[in-house]
């Protein structure tokens, strides 16, 4: 058992909230910082859905990925329906308390990308873009295979070691060397990973219009899914609320992992 707020102050010095774009909110975003937590759900998102879970659960905290308020959210009222304030009303009502990491969760070392890259077997890894002038701080990242593969079979590898159930691809006719990964997306880095020499670009999803940039560019590009490219970051958390709170009951919901799979 510990309280919300010192919950939220360990998280913050292993995943430092001011890591966080300027667009995001990041945080302790619903919840009583008084509030005694004994049983956490780890979730990419929170839905209505993840939220019954965590009240079935018996869980006081619900610890995700994407924020359930953005910072662009003008809020004008909190009722009981099927908008995003909705969402927030249910979570008060039942008494869960709400935690979201997102953008300096991608960029922590240890945190997205960097178990991204991990998973398409890159070494000699830095960020795309540093961050407050540190060399393992910033957003994506960007390393090389040990030895070249064809894209057919990195993209499998990708798949397979993300639990994946799709991957798309753009051959450009290259074989994978230099690799930039960007979870979730910000297709927009594909300028960078292009500018720094890479063959490969892996994100979570694009847009049609950049499909058709990766061609002009000449870079293969596999999209293996926003949720597949987040999701497994979840355990740095997790780790953390282990170590310091070892009483408190931790549980990983998979409820989301198959919103998208293929026929």
């Amino acid at each position: 058992m510990a309280k919300l707020i010192d919950i939220a102050n360990a998280i913050n010095e292993r995943i430092p909230f001011d890591l966080k774009e300027d667009f995001d909110n990041v945080g302790l975003l619903v919840g009583d910082e008084n509030a005694e937590i004994t049983r956490v759900l780890f979730a990419l998102d929170i839905t209505d859905s993840i939220i019954n879970e965590a009240k079935e659960m018996g869980c006081e905290l619900i610890v995700s990925h994407h924020p359930v308020i953005r910072k662009d959210t003008q809020i004008n009222a909190v009722k009981n329906d099927f908008s995003p304030e909705g969402r927030v009303f249910r979570l008060i009502k039942n008494g869960i308390a709400a935690i979201c990491l997102h953008t300096n969760l991608d960029s922590v070392q240890g945190g997205v990308n960097d178990i991204l890259a991990t998973a398409c077997g890159l070494s000699d890894v830095h960020p795309i873009i540093c961050k407050n002038g540190e060399p393992k701080i910033g957003l994506g990242r960007i390393g090389e295979l040990e030895k070249p593969l064809s894209l057919q079979m990195f993209a499998r590898d990708v798949k397979e070691n993300l639990h994946g159930t799709y991957v798309l691809i753009h051959d450009a006719g290259l074989p994978v060397k230099k690799v930039a990964v960007m979870g979730g997306s910000l297709p927009t880095m594909i300028y960078e990973a292009k500018a720094a020499g890479c063959d490969t670009f892996v994100t979570g999803e694009m847009k049609h219009n950049f499909h058709v940039e990766a061609a002009d560019l000449k870079i293969n590009l596999v999209i293996a899914g926003h949720h597949f490219t987040e999701d497994p970051s979840l355990v740095l958390p997790m780790s953390v609320i282990k170590e310091k709170f070892p009483g408190i009951e931790l549980i990983k919901s998979t409820l989301l992992d198959n919103v998208i799979t293929t026929i």
